[in-house]
């Protein structure tokens, strides 16, 4: 049964802090040693309400499944329009940073799993695991479609470098990702049976910061003459970490994205005179660059205190590693 009304975070942190979670959101089985590490990858902006209630109804099902799993929460902050595959290829680049996960589920906050047998795995193939949708009346929108929530392992992501960066605004970059997976080189979509992968979206209304995407048409004419440029292999240094938190139910990274830097590649020369890149370029935005020592320092406690923090580690050991945290956090915040 789905519950869509939004508990409290005090009702959520109670709910679930009998259960193993550990800090930052994640959580493995104690009777059983899983061999896929899964990364759940959220891109998010000013969804609070959604989240609470997707935790809420998703969190008893990944532990049902006896998942060795990771939530983060990837959060855009105020200023261009909401650019939803950059902040995947985001979770995707930065989760890998801090566990050895080997499947990343890429999940839209708003869409809640009505059946325990959608299992949170990856498959041979990328699949497509929100194949019915209630708003949709259950059916599938068109063929080849492969949004909502989808699941790639690491060679899955790096065949196809991963997501577009330059979608900003409502549309058009899962289309695109169809296309990559399934070029000729690619490989391949999947999609898990209807009847399994039935959705109930949270309703909400269509954000003002998440205008419709007017290039989209003329993007994906190119996605195949773009897409060894456009991606994972684009990421570096156009985007920053500016807080990385370990909160009780899940991990927030909290981002900014340059997109002067990305509109200005020369894979986007040809749409620079086009009234929607102009319109992104003279947004009055200005990119902040995180400090090192703040992003790599939340990162490395972040591992050793989950490290710390697993049932595999002698409680003899809780002293010395407080003091390695506690070191690690006075030379990485002064560097």
């Amino acid at each position: 049964m789905v519950n869509l009304n939004p508990p409290s975070w005090r009702e959520l942190e109670n709910k679930f802090k009998d259960t193993g979670l550990l800090p930052g959101g994640l959580w493995r089985p104690k009777n059983c040693n899983p061999n896929v590490h899964v990364a759940i990858i959220i891109p998010f902006r000013g969804r609070d309400s959604q989240l609470r209630v997707f935790l809420n109804n998703m969190i008893p099902l990944f532990q049902k499944q006896n998942l060795d799993y990771g939530i983060f929460v990837v959060d855009q902050r105020e200023g261009p329009p909401f650019n939803r595959a950059m902040l995947m290829n985001i979770g995707f680049m930065e989760s890998s940073k801090l566990g050895n996960y080997n499947c990343f589920i890429f999940h839209d906050v708003d869409l809640i799993a009505e059946n325990e047998f959608n299992i949170y795995r990856c498959a041979e193939k990328p699949r497509h695991m929100s194949v019915l949708i209630d708003k949709y009346n259950y059916k599938v929108l068109y063929k080849d479609i492969f949004g909502g929530v989808t699941a790639l392992t690491r060679e899955h992501m790096q065949k196809v470098n991963g997501f577009s960066n330059v979608y900003f605004g409502w549309g058009g970059e899962d289309d695109d990702m169809s296309k990559r997976i399934r070029d000729k080189n690619g490989p391949g979509l999947s999609s898990v049976p209807g009847e399994i992968g039935r959705y109930k979206m949270i309703k909400h209304q269509h954000e003002k910061s998440n205008p419709i995407n007017s290039l989209r048409w003329d993007l994906l004419k190119s996605t195949l003459n773009m897409w060894k440029s456009d991606g994972l292999s684009s990421l570096e240094g156009r985007y920053s970490i500016l807080k990385l938190e370990r909160r009780p139910l899940y991990t927030w990274m909290y981002t900014d994205v340059d997109e002067k830097a990305i509109l200005w590649d020369d894979a986007m020369a040809k749409y620079r005179k086009n009234s929607w890149v102009q319109y992104l370029l003279t947004l009055n935005h200005t990119f902040i660059t995180a400090s090192p020592s703040i992003s790599d320092g939340a990162r490395t406690i972040h591992s050793i205190d989950l490290f710390v923090k697993s049932p595999c580690i002698p409680k003899c050991l809780s002293f010395i590693s407080l003091c390695v945290i506690s070191i690690c956090a006075i030379i990485l915040t002064n560097l």
